[in-house]
């Protein structure tokens, strides 16, 4: 892991998605896991390098989204480290 995650919270959309469908929470997993190995998805170059700049012992915004390509819209999802707060947020 690169950088603390703070504390790990979700919206209700994700929360929700996974309860309805088990695929999403699995790549809900699988997203978090690139995450804190610094692999940031579908974000373009320019944000690539503002996440990886951002890592530190206080690390700042930190942001990444991730395809699903599967479900009922094949919606991904996103994830969110606010060092100001101290919190990682998974959302749609």
């Amino acid at each position: 892991m690169l950088f603390d995650l703070g504390q790990l919270v979700m919206t209700r959309g994700v929360a929700i998605r996974q309860e309805e469908e088990p695929y999403f929470g699995r790549h809900v997993m699988a997203a978090l896991l690139r995450y804190m190995d610094g692999d940031w998805g579908e974000m373009d170059y320019e944000n690539k390098k503002m996440n990886d700049m951002a890592i530190g012992p206080n690390p700042e915004r930190i942001f990444a989204a991730y395809a699903c390509g599967r479900g009922s819209d094949g919606g991904g999802s996103k994830i969110v480290r606010q060092g100001s707060h101290g919190i990682t947020t998974l959302a749609e």
